[in-house]
């Protein structure tokens, strides 16, 4: 079985004010207003930011097989070459994984790990991921309990797929709600999307996050609604009744004028 070796220590407020300034470029590139209306694309932000900016190539026409213990590998990151490879395998067969596969090797390895990885290329060969290490836990979500490399990935490419700021203006776009959602327990849920009224039964915080979720998808271009459900759990679902704040992250979720106001400084 592949073991990673470890980085260096790397704090989740440190990855999330990195993947902010990354978010920033972003908008600089596409436009505010053109993502609000028509969406998230990851190959838009390749083409805009991630190949012009750090030169990352991403080859996605290989097939990638197995790890030594028969696990599937999704994807690969070469220090040396500055590549990202993702396994053809998840394009033929439209893999709900293919998105955030590719993030986490451009973005979370490549942009948050490139640098390090390359002045310690002896090392550091190769980073590959396998269906252990890409995507959510359904349960806890807890992705420290992956190699500290592969968490740190996971943490930057969600904040890269879907930045907290950006599903927090889709959520209030598509269901006019300016605080978040109040869970309290399994039930049916009256509420508004697109303007009409949507009668849903939930069973837990991460159930209701996830269809809401999959009412937002189409704004993120095939990120899977497990990915997109772990950020709006941060964002717009509250599990211990509302707070004072409204939002409850701090500067990780400032409202779209404030976006705006950081790009254009």
């Amino acid at each position: 079985m592949y073991k990673l070796p470890s980085p260096e220590p790397m704090s989740e407020k440190m990855i999330l004010d990195r993947a902010h300034s990354f978010w920033l470029d972003v908008v600089r590139e596409l436009g505010a207003e053109y993502l609000l209306r028509r969406g998230l694309d990851f190959d838009e932000v390749y083409d805009a930011v991630i190949y012009p900016k750090y030169g990352i190539f991403l080859c996605k026409d290989e097939y990638l097989n197995v790890d030594d213990d028969g696990t599937p590998i999704l994807g690969k990151f070469l220090p040396k070459d500055n590549t990202a490879l993702v396994d053809k395998k998840l394009f033929e067969t439209y893999d709900a994984r293919r998105i955030f596969t590719e993030v986490h090797e451009t973005a979370g390895h490549g942009i948050l790990h490139g640098q390090y990885l390359r002045k310690n290329a002896n090392k550091f060969p190769k980073l590959y991921s396998t269906e252990r290490t890409v995507g959510l836990d359904k349960n806890t979500f807890d992705w420290k309990k992956f190699n500290t490399f592969e968490w740190q990935a996971n943490t930057f490419a969600a904040n890269v797929a879907a930045p907290r700021n950006y599903v927090w203006c889709i959520f209030v776009k598509l269901f006019g709600m300016e605080r978040k959602i109040k869970y309290q327990g399994a039930g049916r849920y009256s509420l508004i999307y697109n303007s009409m009224f949507w009668p849903v039964y939930v069973s837990s915080p991460y159930d209701l996050a996830w269809k809401i979720a999959k009412r937002m998808q189409h704004y993120f271009w095939g990120l899977s609604a497990e990915s997109l459900a772990y950020q709006l759990l941060e964002v717009a679902i509250d599990n211990n009744g509302y707070d004072n704040g409204g939002f409850g992250v701090s500067r990780f979720v400032p409202n779209w004028d404030e976006v705006l106001n950081q790009v254009t400084e």
